[in-house]
């Protein structure tokens, strides 16, 4: 199992102890290589480091063999003590140690003092994720930090998010960080669990677990099943979940829940329930 990576909380007089700073031993988890193992195609060993996995990341996305890679988690310190209008500090950790080849983190801004090791950032709808009131020069910092040749990848959880953040790329003047951004779901499939292909004459079957519907997209999928039923073609949705109105990450939008839930109560082929046992709704998701 992964341990989740010590992220130190800087002081209020500024000054950190020697043995704070000090960088301390790879904590490695997930397997790893043996000797000077390489991988299929000839790759060299690799020491990937990790900051604050999210969501049991780590487990889904370092859990699995991978030929000449070993993870470990990386020790950071924060000044996030200091904020008072954003979550500036607490997302641009300064990283300790230890030494890596690459640093893989998840919504965070790694910074890296002199050397500046490569790193990808995984991300889900906000990136540069300074949720709060941002001063300028704080927006203007981390954009230049995923501009640096350091930032090789960013990695939104889905089209969705992708998207999404394209847009605030461009608004904010930098197009050209479109180039760095794949599609990472944070999981790898083992064989075993492939489905073989779908008979595309079977019902479309949604389903839609959680309470956070305007930034998980609730909305698009009820409209989605709608226009699917209104055009001929059987599909239905299943909600699973007591959504809210409103979402951290989106402020000043709202879901209209009034109408919706009269929608998920009254629509024949939407079902909904406030919640189920954890073992109904796994097999729900079989």
């Amino acid at each position: 199992m992964a341990t989740i990576p010590q992220q130190v909380d800087a002081p209020l007089d500024g000054k950190v102890s020697k043995a704070a700073v000090e960088p301390p031993p790879c904590v490695r988890f997930g397997p790893v290589p043996r000797g000077n193992d390489v991988g299929p195609h000839g790759e060299q060993p690799l020491t990937v480091g990790t900051i604050a996995p999210s969501y049991g990341l780590e487990h889904v996305s370092y859990g699995v063999p991978v030929p000449a890679v070993t993870f470990c988690t990386l020790q950071a310190i924060s000044a996030r003590r200091f904020e008072t209008r954003s979550q500036f500090f607490a997302h641009t950790p300064a990283v300790i140690g230890p030494r890596v080849d690459l640093i893989h983190s998840f919504n965070h801004l790694p910074l890296q003092v002199p050397r500046r090791r490569p790193f990808v950032v995984s991300c889900e709808m906000e990136l540069p994720r300074i949720l709060g009131q941002p001063a300028d020069w704080q927006k203007q910092f981390a954009l230049k930090a995923l501009s640096k040749e350091s930032c090789r990848r960013i990695l939104p959880l889905s089209e969705a998010a992708q998207r999404f953040i394209s847009r605030r790329f461009k608004a904010a003047n930098h197009p050209h960080l479109d180039h760095k951004m794949d599609v990472f779901r944070g999981a790898v499939t083992p064989p075993a669990m492939l489905r073989p292909p779908r008979d595309i004459k079977q019902p479309i079957r949604f389903l839609f677990v959680g309470g956070d519907g305007l930034r998980k997209g609730l909305g698009v999928a009820v409209d989605a099943v709608q226009r699917l039923n209104a055009g001929g073609i059987e599909a239905s949705l299943t909600v699973i979940g007591r959504p809210t109105a409103e979402s951290y990450a989106m402020p000043g939008r709202s879901l209209p829940t009034n109408t919706l839930y009269a929608v998920l109560d009254e629509t024949p082929f939407i079902e909904h329930h406030a919640s189920l046992p954890n073992s109904e709704v796994r097999r729900r998701m079989a």
